[in-house]
């Protein structure tokens, strides 16, 4: 609320600029705005106290003196925060809410150009609580550049909401080789190779001992196949790759 006798401009809680005239309030929940310059009862008013109460998405608002009832679309989740983070060949995502109400599930969905979506995966809801809730996703396979990440609550109705996008960029010059599933097969362990197609690739025992194997080359994967199947236990898929050598732990169940 302004009541400073001029116009005042102020950040909103999306993060743009807004303008506010004297006398005037503007009523955010979250990231939306339910009333725009709203003129005061009376000039200079000031607010000495606000409560909001939400029981199953309907509202009773006091702000001073001021009752307001039945202040019903408030959104069934309130989302605190969502991001992406890139780790090499792959984007960690994270979510938070601070309140649910009749949530089933959440959608998280992965753009080149902001137009065109798919899935990268669903994460089931808590449901209805008022405790803050943390969520995470892992997606697997990124393009090479910048990715857009949507995510959805669904209602158990079925209701769609869609929040904000972000966004994660992964490198494209940087060699990564990853092994998914891990553990892995006893017949075959399956590589992700993101610019490391070139990449001579052994398997060794705990101890060192080299394991009989071929690689089969695809794009931008592999299958590194035993000359027999292994026994379950731990092992060192040995990289290398521009006179660089490492290695990388897998689990064979």
């Amino acid at each position: 609320m302004n009541n400073s006798g001029a116009t005042l401009t102020y950040v909103s809680p999306t993060g743009l600029m807004e303008s506010l005239p004297n006398d005037t309030y503007d009523l955010w929940i979250g990231g939306m705005k339910f009333a725009e310059d709203q003129a005061v009862l009376s000039p200079g008013q000031t607010i000495s106290n606000f409560k909001f109460r939400l029981n199953d998405g309907v509202g009773v608002m006091q702000i001073g003196n001021i009752l307001m009832r039945d202040i019903s679309g408030v959104l069934p989740v309130t989302l605190l925060a969502f991001s992406a983070k890139p780790e090499g060949d792959r984007v960690q995502l994270a979510w938070s809410t601070t309140s649910e109400r009749n949530a089933n599930h959440f959608v998280v969905e992965r753009s080149r150009d902001l137009k065109e979506y798919v899935l990268v995966g669903e994460v089931p809801a808590e449901g209805t609580t008022d405790q803050r809730q943390y969520y995470g996703l892992t997606d697997f396979n990124p393009e090479p550049g910048a990715n857009y990440y949507r995510l959805k609550q669904i209602d158990l109705d079925g209701t769609v909401h869609v929040f904000k996008t972000v966004s994660a960029i992964t490198q494209t010059n940087e060699p990564v080789i990853s092994v998914f599933p891990n553990p892995a097969n006893a017949d075959r362990i399956h590589i992700r190779l993101w610019n490391a197609d070139d990449a001579e690739i052994y398997l060794l025992t705990p101890v060192g001992q080299l394991v009989n194997g071929h690689l089969e080359h695809q794009s931008g994967e592999a299958d590194w196949v035993p000359d027999q199947p292994l026994l379950p236990g731990l092992y060192l898929l040995e990289i290398r790759m521009n006179g660089q050598r490492r290695t990388t732990k897998v689990l064979v169940r």
